[in-house]
């Protein structure tokens, strides 16, 4: 939350690039703290660290993807980050798995070291890719706009045709912007612009509310009430969530520039909402928090869930960035009014569902 909130300044004054590129360092500053914990207090600062590299990335990201890309295949490409994402979970989640196996330290250790990797290579790796042509004409250089424009979209030729026309569309743009745009955070309750403000804002919060990372986190806890005990059955089991994860991203991204934000969204949210009534139904009905002797039909139909639940959070972040309007369409405003709205629902629902299970055993 309080990354997402940062990109404002930071995105605007250091620029889309370099604030990538901080947020790969912070990250690992984070994952060190992890990794060399000696107590808790040395954990929860190495988590909090982390957490801000996680906003800012998550904010700057997409910002920087909309701004480079051209507009027929723009839903595509920042659909690949919520696809980039969904691999690092599983990759971590199996690192997690195999280190389960680990006597000691290292066991817990490895994994959050193992973490320092990715961010690395996203802050190496910036350095051979261009800066945003968005915010290089809007700090006065053009000819490193059109320059970039045209390596991007035109084979290095400035005259091709898709090359003028998004320069010339970015230029009025950001003069637009200039003269009528958000020149502070109350502009965002101008006549006019609340309403799409809300929109973004809700678009993020409602997909976080559904509860799907919180089944993620939780879903070995579901399988057991499940029936499916021993810790490698129930692991294997939880490792279906986050394969399917992955698979059930590829539509969105194929699909996304074709069908419309609005159509795909509809539809995966009323699949979410149709398994998780299914599933919490046969939970409350056959389910039990402990060692049960379960039938597997249970499992079978929880292992269906994700992928309905999953496909609506692959273009989350990319109808958030189209429903923007023309005039807030920078980073200070798309921070502000999307992606904090993402995080904040963290702290209340994470810490929620184990009280919700311990509750749940009494009845």
């Amino acid at each position: 939350l309080v990354g997402a909130l940062a990109v404002g300044k930071l995105a605007d004054v250091l620029g889309r690039k370099l604030t990538i590129q901080i947020s790969g360092v912070i990250w690992v500053i984070g994952s060190i703290l992890q990794c060399a914990s000696v107590n808790r207090g040395m954990l929860v600062v190495g988590r909090i660290i982390a957490g801000m590299a996680v906003g800012i990335a998550s904010a700057t990201v997409p910002l920087y993807q909309g701004e480079i890309t051209a507009a027929r295949i723009r839903g595509r490409m920042i659909s690949l980050q919520q696809w980039s994402i969904t691999w690092g979970i599983l990759l971590q989640y199996f690192v997690q798995f195999g280190c389960s196996y680990i006597e000691g330290k290292a066991s817990f250790r490895i994994p959050w070291g193992v973490q320092m990797i990715p961010a690395i290579i996203l802050s190496v790796g910036m350095m051979w890719f261009p800066e945003s042509p968005r915010w290089l004409i809007d700090h006065g250089r053009e000819d490193e706009a059109l320059e970039i424009l045209a390596e991007v979209h035109g084979k290095g030729d400035p005259n091709a045709e898709l090359v003028q026309l998004e320069f010339a569309e970015i230029k009025e743009q950001v003069y637009f912007e200039k003269q009528h745009g958000a020149k502070s955070y109350k502009d965002l309750l101008a006549p006019g612009v609340l309403r799409r403000v809300s929109l973004g804002t809700s678009l993020q919060a409602w997909s976080q509310l559904t509860g799907m990372n919180i089944m993620m986190y939780y879903i070995t806890y579901v399988f057991m009430g499940a029936g499916l005990t021993g810790r490698r059955g129930n692991l294997i089991a939880s490792s279906v969530q986050y394969v399917l994860n992955v698979v059930a991203t590829i539509p969105a991204i194929i699909y996304i520039d074709r069908w419309g934000r609005r159509p795909m969204l509809i539809i995966g949210l009323l699949l979410m909402g149709f398994w998780l009534f299914l599933v919490g139904g046969l939970q409350g009905r056959y389910g039990n928090w402990g060692d049960v002797d379960g039938e597997r039909k249970i499992v079978h139909l929880l292992v269906m869930l994700p992928p309905s639940y999953e496909t609506p959070q692959a273009f989350g972040s990319s109808t958030t960035t189209k429903a923007s309007p023309k005039e807030l369409s920078s980073a200070p405003t798309f921070s502000c009014a999307a992606l904090p709205s993402r995080w904040d629902q963290y702290p209340g629902l994470t810490p929620s569902v184990p009280c919700l299970q311990k509750n749940a055993q009494k009845y």
